[in-house]
């Protein structure tokens, strides 16, 4: 979940396909005349975490479609390079039912890569007279690829940070030191999501997902559509 004003909200987290990526104009649209830099910055964040899915996918780079594909490939190839473009949805949010995205990769050395992690503009605006409060959106896209990484035995999540989001990686992850890069230990990511499960009556990694919701936190392959309680 994130919390709107406050107030706990269901959101949803989806692999992307090719057919579902026109938001991002949409959320370009919202900027209007005097956005904020870092309403400006996710919105070309988006934009060019979409350019790379889509230029990956054209020359044949495999991505994940379920929580469970990434297992698959390494079973069949223990150094094979995996992407992953998820999206969070829901269906209470005026402008736009996709409010969050994060693209990321799983490495040859079975690490995972944060490229681009973004939130809609307008969930941004830091005046008082802010449409939307809403908290929770990146946490709850990393909670979800940090379990993908556990699920997997990764070793670190790791990716660049930028002036405006290295203390958010230094807070969620409890890390020390960030500047342009955040590296993240398995200890810290597992606990990151632990805590975030717990929060919300779950535990992990033990359980199962089900159609819809995450029982326990563990990913199925029964579905690419889950619900993300952060």
């Amino acid at each position: 979940m994130v919390e709107v004003s406050t107030k706990p909200h269901k959101v949803v987290v989806e692999f992307s396909t090719s057919s579902d990526l026109s938001f991002v104009e949409k959320w370009r649209e919202t900027l209007g005349t005097n956005p904020e830099p870092k309403q400006r910055e996710a919105v070309d964040l988006a934009q060019l975490a979409r350019e790379r899915f889509l230029a990956d996918s054209r020359v044949g780079q495999q991505y994940l479609t379920t929580p469970d594909d990434l297992r698959d490939h390494i079973a069949r190839d223990p150094q094979c390079e995996v992407g992953g473009f998820i999206l969070l949805r829901c269906d209470w949010f005026a402008d736009s039912q996709i409010i969050g995205l994060c693209h990321f990769r799983r490495t040859w050395c079975n690490n995972i890569v944060v490229d681009y992690l973004a939130s809609h503009p307008l969930t941004l605006r830091q005046s008082e007279d802010a449409r939307y409060k809403v908290k929770g959106i990146g946490t709850a896209l990393l909670c979800f690829v940090s379990r993908i990484a556990i699920a997997n035995s990764c070793e670190h999540v790791w990716g660049e940070a930028t002036l405006g989001s290295y203390p958010f990686y230094e807070h969620l992850f409890v890390l020390d030191g960030v500047k342009d890069l955040f590296v993240v230990p398995q200890d810290n990511f597992t606990k990151c999501a632990n805590r975030k499960s717990q929060r919300w009556g779950r535990r992990h990694p033990r359980g199962s997902m089900v159609r819809g919701a995450i029982s326990a936190g563990r990913p199925s392959r029964e579905t690419s559509r889950v619900v993300e309680r952060g």
